[in-house]
C-alpha cells in the first residue's frame, strides 16, 4: 500500500482527506500530518479546481469508470500533471487512485509540436508549389505570344490552361486546414470556374455543374 507505484487517497464527502498512503505524500511533497484532515482542493492547482468540485459529486455518488486530469501544487517545484480515478470506499468515503502523469503530458506536447512543425513544413510545400505553378504558366502564356507560328501558340495555351487547372487543386490544399481531404465539391466548383474563364470562344457550349458535398482523402484522389 505504501510504497505502491500509484498515490492512494480516501476522502470524505467533504474531499477532507482521510488517509493517504506514501506515495502521494511523495507526490505531493509534504509530509503525513500537513496532508491528513486537509481538503484536498487545497493541494489542487487554482485553476484546476473548479473542475475538481464540479466533478466530485459524481466522482463520491458512483466513481466506477470515472476519471479527470489536474495538477497538484508542489511546495517548491512545477504543478504535478495527475489523473484521479475513483473507486468506492467504506461507508460514504471515497477511495481515489492518484497516478502521475508528467512523463504522458510531456510526451504530448512533444507529440503536438512535432505536427505543428509538420503542419507548418506541408503549407510551405503547397505554397512553394503553387508558386512555381505560377511560374510556368506565365511562362507559357508569353511563350505562347512570342512564337509565329499558330498552332504552337495554341499548344503553349492549353498548356497553360492545364497547370492553371492543376493549381486548383493546389490552392484548395493550401487554403483548407486538412492536408490529407480534398473537399470534392469545392475543388469541382472552382474547377469548373476556371474552365468557364479559359474558354472565351464557348459558341454552343453551356457549362453547368451540381455537386454533392463530399470529401476524399488524398489516396482515394
Amino acid at each position: 500500500y505504501n510504497n505502491a507505484p500509484v498515490g492512494y487517497l480516501t476522502v470524505n464527502s467533504s474531499a477532507i482527506i482521510l488517509q493517504c498512503n506514501q506515495t502521494f505524500m511523495r507526490m505531493a511533497g509534504g509530509k503525513d500530518e500537513t496532508i491528513q484532515g486537509k481538503s484536498l482542493s487545497e493541494i489542487i492547482h487554482p485553476e484546476d479546481r473548479k473542475l475538481f468540485l464540479g466533478r466530485f459529486r459524481a466522482f463520491l455518488r458512483d466513481p466506477a469508470g470515472k476519471d479527470m486530469e489536474l495538477r497538484l501544487l508542489l511546495p517548491e517545484e512545477e504543478p504535478l500533471p495527475v489523473r484521479l480515478t475513483g473507486r468506492p470506499g467504506e461507508g460514504s468515503s471515497l477511495l481515489i487512485i492518484v497516478s502521475n502523469i508528467r512523463e504522458q503530458k510531456a510526451s504530448e506536447e512533444k507529440i503536438k509540436g512535432l505536427l505543428n512543425e509538420k503542419e507548418l513544413l506541408l503549407r510551405e510545400v503547397h505554397h512553394r508549389i503553387k508558386n512555381n505553378m505560377n511560374t510556368i504558366s506565365s511562362l507559357l502564356m508569353l511563350q505562347s505570344y512570342s512564337v509565329q507560328e499558330k498552332a504552337a501558340a495554341e499548344a503553349l495555351r492549353e498548356a497553360q490552361k492545364r497547370v492553371k487547372t492543376m493549381m486548383v487543386l493546389y490552392e484548395d490544399l493550401y487554403q483548407g486546414t486538412e492536408f490529407n481531404i480534398i473537399d470534392v465539391q469545392s475543388y469541382l466548383q472552382n474547377l469548373l470556374d476556371n474552365i468557364r474563364k479559359s474558354y472565351t470562344d464557348r459558341r454552343g457550349i453551356t457549362l453547368s455543374g451540381t455537386f454533392s458535398h463530399l470529401k476524399i482523402n488524398d489516396k482515394d484522389a
